[in-house]
């Protein structure tokens, strides 16, 4: 890009406002660090459980960034990450991914220990922090199978925190409080996606779910994928979601 973007009243532009289609090379957008990243980078975080972190290209110490927490699937790991976030976009976010716990009980996301994932999820998000430029209002947590229940489970626990969340192959946790932080819970943006014909989400559970969140009036929108490519179908929607939430938040 030739020419720097700005808005009418002169304010560098950020890559929110854009087109979740266009990437800013960050030559006229921001005050790039001196030692900055120019390509993205994946970073492996020393804790006593894996976490991956991915860094956007062009990464600006100057503007806070929307962070994106995946929790991977029963069969999968933290590293996951670093194969998937280049897809969902190689500019826009900081993404971070912790390892899930020892499967001894079946599930590496237990809700039985949702406060040991929140424990594990926030000291995971506070490292990024502590090294990058983070936009604390725009946190939005996404995953896979298990991952993706326990991530719905902890935004509707933590609505404070967490600015949505989105599911795949994943129905929403059962709880009689899911919604018991209303006010809050409005401000945030959920998205379920899921293969047809799915094992792990049966119509029922959809039907369930969709009532439960339209009867509460929470933003939340469900999307079924078709053929064997779910995967891979899930990577813009993720981007478009994100960057449609930011758009409509109200701060």
């Amino acid at each position: 890009m030739s020419n720097p973007i700005y808005s009418q009243n002169d304010e560098r532009e950020t890559p929110e406002r854009m087109s979740f289609d266009f990437l800013f090379d960050g030559s006229g957008n921001g005050l790039p660090c001196a030692t900055a990243p120019t390509s993205a980078s994946e970073i492996k975080l020393k804790t006593s459980y894996g976490v991956s972190v991915f860094t956007p290209m062009d990464y600006l110490c100057t503007y806070a960034y929307p962070l994106l927490v995946w929790l991977h699937s029963q069969e999968g790991s933290e590293d996951d990450l670093l194969k998937m976030a280049p897809k969902i976009s190689l500019k826009n976010y900081l993404c971070v991914a912790p390892q899930g716990f020892a499967k001894k009980n079946g599930c590496a996301w237990p809700l039985l220990c949702l406060s040991d994932i929140e424990s594990r999820v926030l000291e995971s998000v506070e490292r990024v922090k502590k090294q990058f430029n983070v936009n604390s209002r725009r946190i939005f947590l996404a995953g896979m199978d298990a991952g993706g229940t326990a991530a719905m489970a902890l935004a509707l626990a933590r609505p404070d925190v967490f600015a949505g969340a989105a599911a795949f192959n994943a129905p929403a946790p059962r709880s009689p409080m899911m919604f018991r932080q209303f006010k809050l819970q409005k401000k945030q943006s959920y998205f379920v996606g899921f293969p047809e014909d799915s094992q792990l989400y049966s119509p029922v559970a959809l039907k369930e779910d969709i009532d439960a969140f339209t009867n509460a009036g929470l933003n939340i929108q469900f999307k079924e994928y078709k053929g064997q490519t779910f995967e891979e179908q899930i990577y813009p929607d993720i981007n478009r979601w994100i960057m449609r939430s930011i758009g409509s938040a109200v701060f």
